[in-house]
C-alpha cells in the first residue's frame, strides 16, 4: 500500500519536470512511430489518399440538382453538407474539396447569396473555381405586400448581390435558374442585366411545374453568341422574329413546354443544332408546328428524342429515315397515338417507319403500358408496332440500308405482335455484334410485369446505350 502512494505521490513531481522542461511538454502530443510485434519501429509510409482517388470521393458527394426535386425528401442523395463535411476531415482533403464545394454553388436564399459574395470577395481564387451556378429561385426585388425569405429590408437586394458574384465569376459557363415567380414573369426578365452571358456555354431555365413561366423571348437578341446547351422546362415558349442568334447552339431540350402564339418553341436558322429533346410539349392553333421545325433540321440532327406527349393543331408526317445523319433516336409512342394525357382537339403527329435511318447506332422504342394500358393495346399502336417489327425485319435480311452501324436495340413491346419472331431476330442481331433488348408485355400483364418494365427502361435511359444521358437541373 505504501508503494502505491509513493508513486501516487511521485507521479505529479515527474509530470511536472517533463511540463517545465526544456520541451515543454511537447512529449504529451508527440505522434510517436508504429512498431511491429517485436517492437520495432516500422518505416514511414505514405498514408495519404491519392488525389485521383480523391476527386471520385468529392465527385459522389457532389450533388446533382433538378428543380423538380429541389423541395423532394432528401433520401439517399448527397448534399452540401455532405460534400462540406468531408473537406474538413484534414487539410489534404481541404485542399483537394475546396474546388468541388465551389465548384457549382447551389444559392437557395437570400442569406447564401451574402455567403458567397463575401467569401469571394475574401478570397478572389474563389471566384475563379466557380464553373456553374444553380439558382432554384430567381431572386426579385424587394416588394413589403409579397415577403418572400429572398427579402430582408434595409439590406442589400439579393440581385445585386447575384449580379456581383457573377461579375466575379469569370470561369463561369453555366447557369441553371429557375422563376417560382406568382404571376408568373417572364425568363428575359430574370436574365436581363446579368453580366458575363457572352461566354455562356449552358443554360438551364424551368418554371413551376404547375405554373408556366410565359416568355415572348427567353433571353435577349444576341446576348449568347457561345451557349451550346439550352434546357427549358415548365415554360410558355414563342420564338418570334427577329429569331435569336444562336451559331454555336448543339442542343435543346424541351421539356413541359408550349407555345400560344404565333411564335414557334423551336427557334428558325439553327445552323449548327445536332441534339433535340422533347419531352410532353404542345403547340396551340396559332403557333407553328415545332413538329415540322424538327423535320426541317433532317439534314444536322444526330440525336432525336420524343418522350411522352406531343400535341399539335396541324398534321405533320414524321420519317425518321429522313434524317440521313441521325445515329441516336428515342421515340414514345405515346406521343403519336391517341391517350388519355392528349389535350382536347388537339392531334398527334404521324409516325412513319417503314425504313431505318442509314447511320443509326441506336434505336429506343417505349410504349405507354404503365402509363396507358388502353393506348398502348389500341389499333395505332398495335399498327407502329407491327411497322417498326417490319422496317426492322427488311432491314436485317436485305441489308437495305446497311445495318451495320447499328449497336444497340431497346424496344417494349406486346407479346402478340413481336412474340412468334422474338427469338429469330434476337439471334441474327446477336449474331452481327448487336445489343438487343426486347422488353414484352402480354395483354393480361401484372402490376409487377409493369413495375418490371419501368425498372427495365429507367435502367435503359440512365445509361449510355440510347445515345443520351440524363441531364440534371443544374449539373456542370
Amino acid at each position: 500500500m505504501t508503494d502505491r502512494i509513493d508513486v501516487m505521490v511521485k507521479w505529479p513531481n515527474v509530470l511536472w519536470k517533463r511540463l517545465s522542461g526544456p520541451f515543454q511538454g511537447s512529449w504529451l502530443f508527440r505522434r510517436q512511430p508504429l512498431k511491429d510485434s517485436n517492437g520495432v519501429p516500422k518505416a514511414p509510409g505514405n498514408r495519404h489518399i491519392p488525389l485521383e482517388i480523391l476527386a471520385e470521393i468529392f465527385r459522389y458527394l457532389q450533388p446533382a440538382w433538378r428543380y423538380c426535386e429541389v423541395y423532394a425528401p432528401r433520401g439517399d442523395r448527397p448534399s452540401l453538407r455532405d460534400l462540406n463535411s468531408a473537406i474538413l476531415v484534414c487539410r489534404a482533403w481541404y485542399a483537394s474539396g475546396l474546388e468541388f464545394l465551389y465548384r457549382n454553388p447551389y444559392i437557395d436564399s437570400a442569406r447564401r447569396i451574402r455567403s458567397l459574395k463575401h467569401a469571394i470577395t475574401a478570397n478572389h481564387r474563389l471566384a475563379d473555381l466557380i464553373q456553374s451556378i444553380v439558382i432554384p429561385e430567381s431572386p426579385h426585388y424587394y416588394n413589403s405586400s409579397l415577403p418572400r425569405r429572398f427579402f430582408r429590408p434595409q439590406t442589400v437586394s439579393p440581385r445585386t448581390n447575384l449580379i456581383h458574384i457573377l461579375k466575379a465569376c469569370t470561369n463561369l459557363h453555366s447557369i441553371s435558374i429557375a422563376d417560382s415567380s406568382l404571376p408568373a414573369r417572364r425568363p428575359f426578365h430574370i436574365l436581363s442585366g446579368f453580366p458575363n452571358l457572352t461566354s455562356l456555354k449552358r443554360l438551364c431555365l424551368s418554371g413551376l411545374p404547375f405554373i408556366k413561366s410565359h416568355s415572348i423571348f427567353l433571353f435577349p437578341c444576341g446576348s449568347l453568341p457561345c451557349l451550346e446547351e439550352l434546357y427549358v422546362e415548365n415554360t410558355v415558349i414563342d420564338w418570334l422574329t427577329p429569331n435569336p442568334a444562336l451559331p454555336s447552339l448543339h442542343t435543346l431540350s424541351l421539356s413541359m413546354c408550349e407555345s400560344t402564339y404565333l411564335g414557334s418553341m423551336i427557334p428558325s436558322h439553327l445552323t449548327g443544332i445536332q441534339h433535340v429533346e422533347l419531352v410532353d410539349t404542345s403547340a396551340s392553333a396559332d403557333s407553328q408546328n415545332h413538329i415540322y421545325r424538327v423535320t426541317q433540321l433532317a439534314h444536322t440532327l444526330i440525336s432525336l428524342a420524343i418522350l411522352r406527349t406531343c400535341n399539335i393543331m396541324t398534321p405533320t408526317v414524321l420519317d425518321p429515315s429522313k434524317f440521313r445523319n441521325l445515329r441516336h433516336l428515342t421515340l414514345d409512342l405515346t406521343a403519336f397515338i391517341p391517350n388519355q394525357f392528349a389535350t382536347p382537339l388537339a392531334i398527334q403527329p404521324t409516325l412513319v417507319f417503314n425504313q431505318l435511318p442509314p447511320k443509326l447506332v441506336t434505336l429506343t422504342i417505349l410504349v405507354p403500358f404503365y402509363e396507358d394500358f388502353d393506348a398502348a393495346t389500341s389499333e395505332e399502336a398495335t399498327d407502329l408496332q407491327r411497322s417498326i417489327r417490319q422496317s426492322l425485319t427488311n432491314a436485317l435480311w436485305s441489308s437495305m440500308p446497311p445495318i451495320h452501324p447499328l449497336k444497340h436495340i431497346y424496344i417494349e413491346g406486346s407479346k402478340s405482335i413481336w412474340g412468334p419472331t422474338t427469338e429469330g431476330i434476337t439471334n441474327l442481331l446477336e449474331s452481327k455484334g448487336i445489343k438487343v433488348t426486347l422488353v414484352l408485355i402480354d395483354d393480361m400483364a401484372s402490376q409487377d410485369d409493369l413495375a418490371g418494365l419501368i425498372a427495365l427502361r429507367r435502367s435503359h435511359l440512365r445509361s449510355q446505350d440510347h445515345g443520351g444521358s440524363s441531364i440534371s437541373f443544374g449539373q456542370p
